[in-house]
């Protein structure tokens, strides 16, 4: 069961980075090599098989969440930062600084 959860956090973290790439505006075949390079890296398929990597993994998600969703205000016809999306950024910041054992 914890292996299947890290797998999940994994696969949830290659799919914030096609994701990310894919804002970033870089071709389809790019963007899901890129992720595909990520998803199969020793460093991060490591992370699912050790407990303890999978505060790495969940910071990575975090922050990748983050990222993906100040692009998603800024980049538009209208770019817009309310007050409830600077919550958000600090949220997902803080939670992802607080997922590592030192914490920030």
């Amino acid at each position: 069961p914890m292996r299947l959860l890290s797998c999940l956090v994994h696969s949830m973290t290659c799919v914030a980075v096609l994701r990310l790439l894919r804002r970033l505006r870089i071709s389809r075949v790019w963007a899901m090599l890129g992720a595909a390079l990520f998803a199969a890296h020793p460093v991060h398929v490591e992370n699912i098989v050790y407990l303890v990597g999978r505060a790495d993994a969940l910071a990575t998600l975090f922050s990748l969440i983050a990222v993906l969703v100040y692009l998603g205000r800024t980049c538009g016809p209208t770019p817009r930062l309310p007050l409830q999306t600077y919550a958000t950024l600090a949220l997902l910041t803080a939670v992802a600084g607080l997922c590592k054992e030192p914490g920030f």
